[in-house]
């Protein structure tokens, strides 16, 4: 009993870092200040290319386009590029009649990095920025506007403020909970300190010319988490990012937990290269004084949300078990740290979005998250796609 004891305070000890990291970064984004960048009287409109790479997309790929279109952007300086991968010909067809440029391309194993990658060496064309999305993201009107006015202040580097576009069923309502979190932790509150932005996946822009050299890299290494390689090796230079946080992006959240449990699967396969990779490196760097590295490194340490939720909870519920006052106040104090983090951070609207039923999904989740963990081998050496079905703005309420 008491190896048991011993084994459970040192577990939820080491748990207590990941607790204590919410909390200071809830705390901390209380301070955020967004900057302020003039979008309304531009001294020059840069060349914008905006990269949709889309694999198997053919849901979505037709209306996302023709949102990606409809920003207020002088058309001559902006150029829609969807990279189209494993498309139907009557896709390509319609797309082709569009006025933008269609990059088809085609790999045996299809990730983001490796479609980029083949599209920015083989486009001749000179831009100044890459603003890459996803392809069923829906971009406000104004956001390469915003975007050109962050550039025009000399950043190389930005995140924007990337949303939920549905909250239509119990798990996207928890998704979009999970991307609220990391909006508020990783960007909001990171910035209120004066560390760099975390970088998501779209909703994303380069320096055009820095961009195609680090997916160079990526490529060449064999890397398959796109933007977590990109945040390493630009933290590894020491290039901060910038959070664009008046720049929407609204991304479709998924639907059922199976989708859930894939995409979680890739994204804690994603965590262990990087805790594989940088986790050294990264604390030393700090003696360099690169603290946005170190902070990175830090990260790949972070016990994720779901599972620690439902670790405390099990936690105390072998505190009453085995009568271990010690665990008990342990896992307790945490789990009310980890609610009261989640008060702090989660907005409104979607508070106002969390009842019994979504409550009750939260276990279902846990389980499936856990089972991720198991099959993270599945991620090895291919890209687990999410599928979108969600293609216009008319379930966007907020």
């Amino acid at each position: 009993m008491i190896v048991i004891h011993i084994i459970l305070v040192i577990f939820f000890t080491i748990a207590a870092f990941s607790t204590a990291y919410v909390f200071f970064f809830a705390i901390a984004g209380l301070f955020y200040k967004a900057p302020t960048y003039n979008h309304t009287a531009p001294k020059s409109y840069r060349r914008i290319a905006l990269m949709i790479p889309a694999y198997k997309e053919d849901t979505v790929i037709i209306d996302s386009a023709k949102y990606a279109l409809q920003q207020n952007y002088p058309t001559d300086q902006i150029d829609v590029i969807v990279i189209a991968d494993s498309f139907k010909p009557e896709t390509l067809q319609t797309l082709r009649a569009m006025p933008i440029t269609v990059e088809e391309v085609s790999f045996e194993n299809s990730t983001k990095a490796i479609a980029l990658h083949t599209v920015l060496q083989r486009t001749q064309k000179v831009y100044d920025i890459a603003l890459i999305v996803d392809a069923d993201n829906i971009l406000e009107n104004d956001f390469a506007l915003k975007v050109n006015a962050c550039f025009e202040q000399g950043w190389k580097v930005l995140q924007a403020y990337r949303t939920a576009k549905n909250t239509n069923t119990s798990t996207a309502v928890l998704d979009s909970v999970s991307e609220e979190l990391n909006n508020y932790i990783l960007r909001r509150a990171h910035r209120a300190v004066n560390l760099s932005s975390g970088l998501i996946g779209s909703g994303m822009a380069f320096d055009y010319t820095l961009l195609r050299n680090l997916v160079s890299e990526i490529y060449i290494s064999g890397g398959l988490n796109e933007d977590k390689a990109l945040e390493m090796s630009l933290l590894k230079r020491d290039i901060k990012i910038e959070f664009l946080s008046n720049a929407l992006c609204y991304d479709e959240k998924v639907q059922n937990p199976m989708i859930f449990e894939k995409q979680r699967t890739r994204w804690i396969a994603a965590q262990v290269t990087a805790l594989k990779t940088d986790l050294i490196p990264g604390l030393l760097s700090v003696f360099k004084g690169n603290w946005d590295y170190f902070d990175k490194a830090l990260q790949t340490l972070l016990i994720p949300r779901v599972i620690l939720l439902g670790l405390l909870t099990i936690g105390i519920l072998l505190s009453l078990i085995l009568q271990d006052l010690p665990l008990a106040i342990l896992t307790t104090s945490q789990l009310i740290i980890l609610l009261f983090s989640f008060y702090i951070i989660i907005p409104k609207f979607l508070k106002e979005k969390i009842g019994w039923r979504e409550l009750k999904e939260i276990p279902n989740l846990f389980l499936r998250f856990l089972r991720g963990v198991t099959r993270m081998y599945k991620s090895k050496g291919r890209f687990l796609h999410t599928p979108h079905t969600i293609v216009g703005k008319d379930q966007i309420n907020h």
